[in-house]
């Protein structure tokens, strides 16, 4: 991978612009909607200091914006978006009218766009992170966009149809669908990518399925079979090779380590239909190239090194993430990613 000399330059000459700020990291959190109990809430990865953020809403799905640190969500009865700090402070309203039904939403970080979908009414729309711009990316007559994940470095859309038993694929930035996988699904339901691995990954609750293949529908594997259980909402911690999925057939949030052999509770009390799950991982902490636990100036000369030299990059820090640099979320380290690093240390 190639760096100019102008961009180096640009970047380094931050340090005479930017001051010397920090954002700190934040720890690791799991996030999960109950629409049983009306609350939004979140804990530790191991479901340690529990809190409730929200609570009197039909929450349904969450998602976290990690350069910005907020956290996104769709609320039904009525229908709306919202979105608030990580903690829950400084709620806000972003879409409260036009939506029929919504299911899921996803946050395209280097985009600074929202998608979500709305089954009932064959679509699936996106709008910049404030509400505003909003657009219909996908609409097609008898299909039902379910669960939804983004493929920021293919600029696809991939989702789940629970009606139609598909998984298919969009252009983030509209178009037709096609179908990935529609032989053989049982009422698919969420889905998340691994964008690094070219795989994508989701649940089908009512056979107790938590399957992955490869991105193309090829190489189908099943992880996680149990037929008590139920896994709907899903989210994958890739650095620790972890699923973490809600259950509310047995009223429990569970998690496994990749490919699932022996499953843990994380939160198995004070429960009623968990639903909708995502984390925050201070490990995959953008920007943070040199580990320090803060976004500034002295992680320039890092992240221009693991542009650079990657190999070098993690001979001088071998405790760190190269994919810290990765601020466009493509799963890739490039010259794409300076322009959000510039944003984000401007922001800190």
């Amino acid at each position: 991978m190639c760096v100019t000399r102008h961009a180096v330059s640009t970047i380094v000459g931050l340090v005479l612009i930017v001051g010397a700020g920090s954002a700190a990291r934040a720890g690791d959190w799991l996030y999960w909607t109950d629409q049983g109990t009306g609350r939004i809430e979140r804990a530790n990865l191991d479901g340690t200091e529990r809190a409730t953020l929200v609570s009197g809403v039909r929450a349904v799905a969450v998602a976290v914006d990690r350069v910005d640190r907020k956290l996104y969500w769709i609320e039904q009865s009525p229908a709306r978006i919202r979105r608030a700090n990580l903690d829950g402070t400084q709620p806000e309203d972003l879409v409260t009218s036009g939506l029929v039904d919504p299911a899921d939403i996803e946050v395209d970080v280097a985009g600074r766009r929202m998608y979500w979908t709305e089954p009932t009414a064959s679509r699936i729309t996106r709008a910049k992170l404030d509400g505003s711009a909003r657009e219909v990316v996908f609409v097609a007559n008898a299909i039902f966009p379910t669960g939804l994940a983004l493929d920021v470095r293919g600029r696809m859309l991939y989702w789940t149809d629970a009606v139609l038993a598909h998984i298919r694929r969009s252009p983030m930035d509209g178009g037709a669908s096609q179908v990935v996988l529609g032989v053989g699904l049982y009422e698919p339901m969420d889905i998340e990518l691994d964008g690094i691995g070219r795989r994508m990954y989701w649940t089908e609750p009512d056979p107790s399925l938590i399957r992955r293949a490869n991105l193309d529908g090829a190489e189908i594997e099943t992880l996680f079979v149990a037929n008590a259980i139920a896994p709907t909402g899903l989210a994958l911690d890739l650095p620790q090779q972890m699923m973490y999925w809600t259950d509310p057939r047995t009223v429990r949030i569970l998690r496994g380590r990749i490919p699932v052999f022996d499953v843990e509770e994380v939160v198995n009390n004070d429960l009623r239909v968990p639903w909708g799950i995502a984390l925050y991982l201070a490990s995959d902490a953008l920007g943070d190239l040199n580990c320090d636990g803060a976004v500034n100036n002295f992680d320039i000369d890092p992240f221009v090194l693991a542009l650079t030299d990657p190999a070098a990059y993690q001979s001088q820090f071998p405790d760190c993430d190269i994919l810290n640099a990765d601020l466009n979320g493509d799963g890739i380290v490039n010259n794409f990613d300076i322009d959000p690093f510039v944003e984000l240390l401007s922001r800190s």
